[in-house]
This record gives C-alpha cells, sequence and structure tokens, in this order.
C-alpha cells in the first residue's frame, strides 16, 4: 500500500512494522512498530485515538511517517520528531507530532517547548508524547506542560503500557468478528512490545525522597504542599495510581479506571493540589479504583503512620431484612470461607453508631459486633483488608511491590465475591382475572392524618380562631371556617380584604 507523503513534509518514511534501525535506535524502531500496527490494525486504532476523543469513522483513513522533517521549520528549532499521525475524515485533517522515548528515557520541557512550536508553525493539531511514564488520563500528562508554549495546540501523553494494555483487552474480547489477519498481526505487536529488550515497563519504585518524607512524618516534623518532597512523592502516586488499573485491566480483560472528582478531571493542579494536602494533613495516600460489575469502588489507602496498606469497599445493608444477624450473615455468607487475606469488617448502623469484628470471629459469634441497642439495623457494611508493611513500606522498590499485590489480593478474596443488595420485585396479585372495578376497590384507603396540636386559641370579633403548633391558624368567619398556613398570610389576607371594602366615612 503507497502512502503520499504530506505536502509540509520535506522528508519522512511510511511507519513500517518490521523496520530497519540500528541497534541503538530503540525509540525509533518501536514508534514505527506502534504508528504501523495503528494502520493495519483497524480495532486498535479505534481503542487508541478514542482516549483522546478523536472518532476513526467508516469513512475516514489513517497514516502514520517516521522520521519526518517539516519543510517550514523555525531555524531554532531545526528538529526531527519520531512520527507524525494524520487522521483524514470527509470533513477535516487532524495531524499530530508523535514524540517516543523507552526504558528511562523522559520527555523534557525543553523538547515539549520545540516540538509544540514546531506544530503552531506547521498547523500541527496535536503534540503527543509516548513513554514509561504513566499518566490517569492522556490529557494529564506525567510532567510540567511550560507556559507560552504550542498556542492551540493540543498535548497528550501516552504510556506504553496503556497501549500494551488497551491491545491486550482488544484481543481478549475478541469474537468470530475480528479480522483474523489483524488479530494475528496485533499478536505478534503486543509479543514484541512485552520483550524484554524492548524495555516496555510498568511503574515500579517510589521516588528517591520516599524514605527520607517518611522519615520526617515520623519525626513529627512540619510538612508543607509544596515541599519538593511532598510534591514529587505524589507526582510518584499518581503514576502508581495508573499503574495499578492498568494492572488490574489487564488481569481481568475489562477497563478500569481511577475514580476522581470533576474538577481534578478537568484540573491536573487542584488534583496535584489535593493530594498533596491529604498526605501533609493525614499523613496518608489514597486512591479509589472502579471495575466493572462489582458491588462498589475499590478504596486503597497506604498510611505512612501505620506503615500499612487499606483495601476496602463499603456494601449497603440489605434493607429487606429487619434484624442485625440476618443483614451481618448476608454478608458473611457471600465471603470465602478459606481465604489467606486478613478480612475485617466495619458496620455502619442506622441513626448513628460504629461497631467492628474480623471476620473470623464474626462467624464464630456475630452479636460480638452488635451494638445491644434495641431495634438498631446496619444501614452500611465496609469490608477490608490490612496488609501491614513495618520497614518494607519505606522501600521504594518494596512498597510499589505490595501495593499490586494487596489490591489483586482484595479483588480476589473479598470484591469478586459481593453481589450488592436490590430490592426484590413488586407484589401484586398478578394470577387470575381483576376488573377494573376490582383495581379500584383494593386501592389502599388514605391513612387519617395526625391531630394537629393546637397551642392557642381564643375569640375574634363574632368567631374563634385556633392556632396550632405548626404555625397555622384556623380562624371563623361569616363564609364558614378558614385555615391560614401562618400568620403572615392571615394578615395578607385581611388586607385584601380591606382594599376591597374601600376606605370607611
Amino acid at each position: 500500500m503507497t502512502v503520499d507523503l504530506p505536502e509540509f513534509l520535506e522528508r519522512g518514511e511510511p511507519a513500517r512494522l518490521i523496520p530497519v534501525a540500528h541497534a541503538s535506535q530503540k525509540e525509533r524502531s518501536a514508534a514505527s512498530v506502534f504508528l504501523a500496527a495503528l494502520t493495519v490494525v483497524r480495532p486498535f486504532a479505534e481503542s487508541v485515538l478514542e482516549t483522546i476523543s478523536k472518532s476513526l469513522g467508516r469513512r475516514s483513513s489513517l497514516a502514520a511517517f517516521t522520521e519526518v522533517v517539516f519543510k517550514d521549520c523555525p531555524e531554532e528549532d531545526r528538529c526531527r520528531p519520531d512520527g507524525l499521525l494524520v487522521l483524514t475524515t470527509p470533513r477535516s485533517e487532524w495531524r499530530a507530532v508523535i514524540e517516543a522515548k523507552i526504558g528511562t528515557g523522559k520527555i523534557s520541557a525543553e523538547q515539549l517547548t520545540r516540538y509544540t512550536k514546531l506544530a503552531a508553525h506547521n498547523k500541527i493539531d496535536a503534540v503527543i508524547t509516548i513513554s514509561n511514564e504513566l499518566a490517569v488520563m492522556p490529557d494529564h500528562p506525567p510532567y510540567e506542560i511550560p507556559p507560552k508554549i504550542g498556542g492551540k495546540v493540543e498535548v497528550y501523553h501516552w504510556s506504553w503500557m496503556r497501549l500494551v494494555t488497551l491491545g491486550t483487552m482488544l484481543l481478549s474480547q475478541a469474537d468470530e468478528t475480528f479480522d483474523p489477519e489483524q488479530h494475528f498481526l496485533l499478536k505478534e505487536v503486543l509479543r514484541y512490545f512485552s520483550h524484554e529488550n524492548v524495555d516496555v515497563r510498568g511503574f515500579h519504585q517510589m521516588n528517591p525522597e520516599w524514605p527520607g518524607l517518611l522519615e520526617r512524618i515520623h519525626s513529627g516534623a512540619n510538612l508543607h504542599r509544596t515541599d519538593s518532597a511532598v510534591q514529587k512523592t505524589v507526582a510518584a502516586w499518581h503514576q502508581e495510581q495508573s499503574d495499578l488499573c492498568l494492572l488490574l485491566a489487564r488481569k481481568l480483560r475489562v477497563p478500569v479506571s481511577l475514580k476522581m472528582k470533576k474538577s481534578h478531571r478537568s484540573d491536573q493542579a487542584a488534583r496535584v493540589e489535593a493530594d498533596a494536602g491529604e498526605l501533609v494533613a493525614e499523613k496518608r495516600l489514597s486512591a479509589t479504583f472502579e471495575v466493572p460489575n462489582i458491588a462498589a469502588p475499590i478504596e486503597v489507602t497506604a498510611n505512612a503512620l501505620k506503615r500499612n496498606i487499606v483495601c476496602q469497599m463499603s456494601v449497603d445493608a440489605p434493607e429487606d431484612r429487619k434484624k442485625y444477624e440476618s443483614r451481618l450473615n448476608w454478608l458473611l455468607r457471600q465471603l470465602p470461607e478459606e481465604t489467606e487475606a486478613r478480612i475485617g469488617i466495619h458496620i455502619r448502623w442506622k441513626n448513628g453508631g460504629n461497631s467492628f469484628g474480623w471476620l473470623p470471629e464474626l462467624r464464630a459469634d456475630p452479636k460480638k459486633a452488635d451494638i445491644g441497642r434495641s431495634g438498631a439495623v446496619p444501614k452500611c457494611f465496609d469490608v477490608f483488608t490490612v496488609t501491614d508493611l513495618g520497614r518494607k513500606f519505606s522501600g521504594t522498590k518494596n512498597f510499589i511491590e505490595e501495593l499490586e499485590t494487596a489490591l489483586p489480593q482484595f479483588y480476589d478474596s473479598v470484591a469478586r465475591h459481593i453481589r450488592p443488595w436490590q430490592p426484590g420485585p413488586a407484589a401484586g396479585p398478578l394470577e387470575g382475572e381483576e376488573t377494573l372495578a376490582d383495581t379500584v376497590e383494593n386501592l389502599p384507603n388514605l391513612k387519617p392524618a395526625p391531630p394537629r396540636q393546637v397551642v392557642r386559641q381564643g375569640a375574634a370579633g363574632n368567631g374563634h380562631y385556633l392556632v396550632f403548633a405548626d404555625g397555622s391558624i384556623e380562624v371563623e368567619t361569616p363564609n364558614g371556617v378558614r385555615l391560614f398556613k401562618s400568620l403572615g398570610e392571615l394578615l395578607s389576607h385581611a388586607k385584601r380584604g380591606s382594599a376591597a371594602n374601600g376606605p370607611s366615612t
């Protein structure tokens, strides 16, 4: 298939699935394989482009080039991006410059500035960076975007692991409609990126400041959200959040997302500030993960003071069970009898109150967590596991390894077993024949209103009045008894009546 070189390029090669490049040019090879896969495996391209809100319609086409050199390039910014992506629709053309890093390579502010300036100069719509750095969303890059760059040029970031995860999920859900040749090609592409020589990796260790920051926390030192160590720790935590989403997605073959406030989705700086504030004030890092088809989101908290990791989900108690033990047993029956996880249950009660018990203890004696209040029933169950790390908590690699073990274990031991309570179907006389008259006759009678409390009464003119506890007033008039909701309504009525009668003579 021949692809014409865009007019604005001086040089460039169509992206190739089997690139010929020197062993030292891993980034160029990786970019070529990925971009070529987009052009030949349409479902993969659709899945990838969807992450940046671009649609590959039936009449759209996608072209990709590597080793591109632009004809019109600012003299001070001679540069050669790793690739160019061109999405053509019947009405428009969208273009993106691609810059890729492999291994420990990172996108620098200087590079980003040059490429956005180049893009703006050539009416390129976006700059897309690809590296092993992770981002929770493509428009939340894991690096600072220098001010005054690019004008209207969009900046996106994909991690290699996100792209591999998208491909993995696509193949795991493929059915007989998936083109066999495209299936084969995509699987080979994933095999390429999974090879250790390509050096595609997830997030595997916290920032170097992590151990020192924990020492400051345990010594009681004052922390500020703007401290460099705090900011770098939050940045590392955000990358690990993204990696945990991808880890679960690959294991479960379903999309897993991070639950965030709407304001944090639109403003990355606000998200960083909020998480830095939580670390400084509460001495903890937290995240909430949304997994399809489970009872509730999974909350993960790393407590720096206790040096532990807590995974938890909150489940509403069944409303159709009227006693404490029946509500608790509804939950206990769903949890596995044998598990290595240390599972605890916090019970939140209707009308206030909390209690707690470990799973084995509650199985042996459900009354252990009863608060002993007559008629009290649980409102919600917080089911959790605790992983105590001790000294491992401060290890930059150990912390990540334990975290990436604790979350999948919680899913396997707790989350996948619990089904949320749902109200049963409405009861009704569906058997036999019922006439319309029968239906009307069987309608429930209106319950009588409770008697109102009279707080004051007396005579008014030739009539009588009553004042009730809710503020309403009942007054006898020549035309019958009138009920007013408040004194203000009564005075307004009297004023209108006086005006209607005209001035006295």
